[in-house]
């Protein structure tokens, strides 16, 4: 996990956009084979308090558990979270997979106290979606 932002002359990152998060974890992407999962805690005014990884997948999916995205945003008391995860295929349109996985997620966090901000699908070249720009339910909770 690292935690930019907590050196006092580092101004910390800001996330408020989907294009936030792509550049973020932009060195992060370059030759992926395969998917990976982030998840990116944000205190009240969505700076950036830590960015950790909590799945590797294969080529075309990563298994995702509500234990692991949840327990560095429980214990580092952040605010909210964002999820990412990349798109090897260089197609970042989610998958119905995607946004079903979004739901669980945001129904874990509304439990927990720990919002889901948005789930972005990111990729090396083709830029990234934010799940709430493609289907907002999702990361609302609401209804179709």
């Amino acid at each position: 996990m690292t935690n930019p932002g907590k050196a006092s002359d580092v101004e910390p990152r800001i996330c408020n956009s989907s294009d936030d998060v792509l550049e973020l974890l932009r060195d992060q992407l370059i030759g992926l084979e395969q998917e990976q999962f982030w998840v990116i805690g944000l205190d009240i005014r969505n700076r950036v308090r830590s960015i950790e990884v909590v799945a590797k997948g294969t080529v075309h999916t990563v298994a995702v558990y509500p234990r692991d995205v949840f327990r560095s945003a429980i214990r580092t008391n952040v605010a909210g979270i964002v999820l990412a995860h990349n798109h090897p295929s260089e197609d970042p349109t989610p998958s119905l997979d995607d946004i079903a996985l979004t739901r669980r997620l945001v129904a874990a966090g509304r439990l927990l106290g720990v919002p889901v901000v948005d789930h972005v699908v990111l990729t090396e070249k083709h830029g990234c979606v934010a799940i709430s720009d493609y289907h907002p339910s999702a990361v609302t909770g609401g209804d179709e």
